[in-house]
């Protein structure tokens, strides 16, 4: 669904008199609350979880020599890295290699500590520090071009025709959205049905939309 829909489907769910809204520029007024509710309900449900598959999004860029630490101004709408997928490679994708994950505080107390904070060389290991940067460790010595996976910033609908960018079940939007309606007009039995419509429908998404635990095997 559009933009423009989804406030359509909340408003006859709501049972709020009228067809509209024919846009979703420049409303007022209640149709302008209808607007506003959609819009804060899509940035919820992306909100709900940090680690969404349609959040995930490929950065590439080429580090700079000398620079150890590379924050959003490399991947402009970065959230935050995903940890176990950054590769590096010199000139030609041919001789990439993996960086091994380390985690903050062990990198910290054995990368950062004496002659290790100051080498250089081909990156080996990476990490991300309480400020959200991925971190190289030794520092790069030269241009490597470096690329993996991270989770992207919350996406905004502007205008009418924009959809969200999960493509299966949109109405959990709708639902949180008519929870908020229900709450602004005190109609507690509309709450408890779009509570109950949005817990159907978040779980639904949760399902198709984040990796399934993975546990081990027997023991032989």
């Amino acid at each position: 669904m559009t933009l423009l829909e989804l406030c359509q489907t909340l408003r006859s769910e709501a049972g709020i008199a009228g067809n509209g809204p024919i846009t979703t520029a420049g409303q007022t007024g209640e149709l302008g609350r209808v607007v506003n509710w959609i819009k804060q309900a899509y940035q919820d449900v992306q909100d709900k979880n940090t680690s969404w598959n349609f959040m995930r999004k490929n950065y590439a860029f080429n580090t700079v020599i000398g620079t150890q630490n590379y924050d959003s101004s490399y991947v402009p709408d970065l959230s935050n890295w995903k940890p176990y997928s950054n590769r590096l490679y010199l000139n030609t994708a041919q001789n990439e290699w993996f960086l091994q994950f380390v985690p903050w505080e062990e990198f910290r107390d054995y990368r950062g500590f004496g002659s290790s904070r100051t080498q250089t060389g081909r990156p080996i290991e990476c990490t991300i520090n309480p400020a959200k940067e991925l971190v190289l460790w030794p520092i790069p010595d030269n241009a490597y071009t470096i690329v993996g996976e991270y989770f992207r910033t919350p996406h905004v609908m502007v205008a009418d025709t924009d959809t969200p960018i999960f493509p299966r079940f949109q109405m959990c939007i709708v639902f949180n959205a008519l929870m908020r309606y229900a709450s602004y007009v005190n109609e507690p039995g509309v709450y408890a049905y779009a509570q109950k419509e949005y817990g159907k429908t978040i779980s639904s998404l949760e399902n198709d939309q984040l990796e399934q635990i993975k546990f081990a095997g027997p023991l032989a």
